[in-house]
């Protein structure tokens, strides 16, 4: 469960700036003390470097592990981005304020799809090194970890590639 504590900051990354708009509505009291997003969005940036290198490093992280935290970090932002692409289609309505949710959206959804494709090379290496897929492959699924829907796509197909790797690697051990 700890490895899992790694990935909260990217998880939560798409959600985060929600409470700045509740903040600009006032619903949070005015003694909170809110910080630049930029702290948020440095700190998150730098955790998920640090977490892509250890998941691409650890001999102790499997090959379907990696994959499965890949994963659920992609399908944990599915409403996040559902949520922006309906804020970017109903933005043109409102007015002038309308272009700067539209930029809003976008640049969200730009940067949580590059946080969750760096975290997602670090998959590929851990599963690239156990020797579930190639090192073409690994190049080919990191390109297609920065493409929106196809990540998800890739994130499925490479957990139960691995997973099924793992178990007939189990059957083997096990037979032998």
């Amino acid at each position: 469960m700890i490895k899992y504590i790694k990935l909260i900051p990217l998880m939560l990354f798409p959600y985060a700036y929600m409470i700045w708009l509740f903040w600009l509505e006032n619903l949070i009291p005015d003694n909170i003390n809110m910080h630049a997003p930029e702290i948020y969005i440095g700190l998150t940036f730098v955790l998920t470097v640090i977490s892509t290198v250890i998941t691409a490093a650890s001999k102790k992280t499997t090959a379907a592990s990696a994959a499965k935290q890949n994963l659920i970090v992609k399908a944990v932002q599915i409403p996040a981005y559902i949520f922006h692409f309906l804020l970017a289609l109903i933005s043109p309505m409102a007015s002038v304020w309308g272009i700067g949710f539209f930029i809003f959206a976008v640049i969200i959804n730009l940067m949580t799809i590059s946080l969750t494709g760096i975290f997602a090379i670090g998959c590929n290496i851990r599963v690239c090194r156990s020797g579930v897929i190639s090192k073409g492959t690994a190049v080919f699924i990191s390109v297609l970890s920065f493409v929106f829907c196809t990540d998800l796509i890739v994130a499925i197909v490479l957990f139960v590639t691995s997973k099924s790797y793992e178990k007939k690697a189990l059957v083997q051990k096990e037979s032998s």
